[in-house]
């Protein structure tokens, strides 16, 4: 069952996002898991959890994880394509994550980050100060 399986991963995420000593190789193996579900037949029964969620991976994938980066902006992707709503809180820590990520990470996780801002912006209903932000962000990173 793709549901129970992804409460259990985030559960577990959740947990590991809120310790000090971060373990980067297990979080990363929990995201490639989160990643390999079909979304199409996951429901999201806690969505609170699923924005803190966000919000703590946004503070644990730093530029300098690589491919933890490219994991969550895989994540990201899915759960938005899937019609996840981000909260405005969670959306603001994500729009913040890419930004300090686009400035800080190696070019190969730019493709990632530049398919998880297109299907964001595909995908979300922005109000008037979302949308400049994000024409800004575009104009500033990628133009």
């Amino acid at each position: 069952n793709f549901t129970t399986k992804f409460d259990f991963i985030t559960e577990k995420l959740l947990i590991l996002t809120k310790v000090k000593n971060v373990e980067t190789k297990l979080i990363n193996s929990y995201l490639c898991d989160l990643n390999k579900l079909d979304y199409q037949y996951v429901t999201i029964l806690n969505n609170d959890i699923l924005q803190l969620l966000i919000k703590q991976l946004c503070i644990t994938a730093t530029p300098v994880e690589t491919v933890m980066v490219q994991n969550l902006c895989k994540l990201l992707t899915s759960l938005v394509q899937n019609n996840v709503k981000l909260q405005h809180q969670t959306f603001a820590s994500v729009k913040q994550w890419l930004l300090e990520i686009t400035e800080s990470a190696l070019p190969i996780v730019h493709k990632d980050i530049l398919i998880t801002l297109k299907c964001i912006l595909v995908n979300i209903e922005f109000d008037d100060i979302n949308l400049v932000s994000i024409i800004f962000f575009i104009k500033k990173y990628v133009m």
